[in-house]
């Protein structure tokens, strides 16, 4: 009977080291995966600043496509928003497209944000209800600035 049960605590033993063991070699596991996640993400996070890039070869190939289908494009000479805003004021287009809210300092009246964000929504932004709910007038704002 004492051999018995030695034998059983032997096995239980045995038993509870494997455990152990198997246990430990998945933290080991989990642990790496963890590592080689965050250097995934690194590595997204590095690329993506890659592409969102603007190369003036891309740059030279956009203008070529505008081109080969007829579309007119501008380029501005300077401050981008600066040239947007021009041609809202002239009833050319109904609003910009920007992350730069000094368009409505150049005299832009609609300005969209996060247009290219798929993770926020696409914000729209008046001067004249910045005007109402402020009570600012476009100077004013050019002051503020």
């Amino acid at each position: 009977r004492q051999e018995k049960e030695a034998l059983e605590a032997v096995e239980d033993e045995q038993q509870d080291e494997a455990l152990r063991q198997e246990n430990l070699d998945l933290q080991q596991q989990q642990d790496r995966l963890h590592d080689e996640a965050k250097i995934l993400a690194d590595e997204r996070r590095a690329q993506e600043g890659v592409a969102a890039k603007v190369t003036p070869k891309m740059m030279e190939e956009s203008k070529q496509l505008l081109e080969l289908f007829g579309i007119p494009y501008v380029e501005a000479p300077a401050e981008a928003e600066a040239q947007c805003a021009q041609l809202a004021q002239a009833g050319l287009v109904d609003g910009i497209l920007t992350e730069d809210s000094d368009t409505f300092l150049f005299g832009g009246h609609t300005l969209y944000r996060n247009v290219f964000d798929e993770k926020k929504y696409v914000e729209k932004y008046s001067l004249g209800t910045i005007q109402r709910e402020l009570g600012l007038s476009r100077q004013q704002l050019i002051d503020i600035a």
